[in-house]
């Protein structure tokens, strides 16, 4: 498990690493992607593959953390298979399937939160029933995106869902998406711009998102790098009363 400076999280356990989505048509982002850069960086290929070492890691926590599972990688797309049999140090070198070593381990940690990410949401429902520490999230670039996370999590057996609008790449008709309904609610939305291109969204669309969070009652989280469009609009119901950037975190329940 590691460090990371993604602003919302405590710690990552990238597990997973690499993804095909962009080969899929599943992201349009491309080669700006921020994983992908991180691999270019250190030499590594950005092609799916297991590390058995990190995934079998004692995630040995005094207190409560907030955890980003496979951040650098999808777990969830199309091609990764949960059924696939992994060998478990910690439970006598038994073979396991991949999802009952994940869900064990976040088992043991009820207290710590566990947020999982992907472009393909409707793989979620691949691997049964998650537990309550357990955030479902899906990346929204788009409205086509917007529209496949919602029938994906309509599928997902889970308590908490979370969307990542990062990068924000065109406005979303959020009329269109109820944020809470009779199939899921929404517990939680982050918002952030395109660090790799320097792209920024439309403070109007911003707006839009968050006004649907704050008519449904749910907690948004505004990533710094959208400070100086938020500062350059004086957009004042982007921030509290201190002054400081709307940063709101998932409300966990007793």
């Amino acid at each position: 498990m590691g460090n990371t400076k993604i602003e919302y999280l405590d710690k990552t356990w990238n597990f997973y690493t690499g993804c095909r989505n962009w080969q899929n048509g599943v992201c349009p982002v491309g080669e700006k992607c921020w994983a992908k850069s991180i691999d270019k960086r250190f030499g590594r290929s950005f092609e799916p593959q297991l590390n058995l070492k990190v995934l079998n890691e004692r995630l040995v926590m005094r207190e409560p953390k907030r955890i980003g599972v496979c951040f650098t990688g999808d777990l969830f797309g199309d091609w990764v298979n949960p059924e696939m049999q992994v060998r478990a140090p910690f439970h006598h070198w038994a073979v396991l399937p991949l999802r009952e070593m994940v869900f064990s381990i976040i088992r043991n940690r009820q207290k710590s939160q566990f947020f999982f990410l992907t472009k393909s949401p409707n793989n979620y429902k691949k691997w049964g029933k998650f537990f309550e520490n357990s955030y479902l999230g899906s990346s929204v670039c788009n409205t086509k995106m917007m529209a496949r996370t919602f029938n994906g999590f309509a599928d997902a057996q889970a308590k908490n869902f979370w969307i990542s609008f990062e990068p924000l790449m065109e406005r979303i008709p959020m009329n269109q998406f109820p944020l809470k309904g009779k199939d899921f609610n929404i517990s939680w939305v982050v918002i952030g711009g395109w660090s790799q291109g320097k792209i920024q969204p439309k403070i109007e669309w911003v707006k839009e998102i968050v006004d649907a969070c704050d008519n449904a009652k749910i907690p948004v989280f505004l990533k710094n790098n959208l400070t100086d469009l938020l500062v350059e609009n004086n957009a004042d119901w982007a921030f509290d009363c201190t002054r400081k950037l709307r940063q709101e975190m998932p409300v966990v329940s007793p």
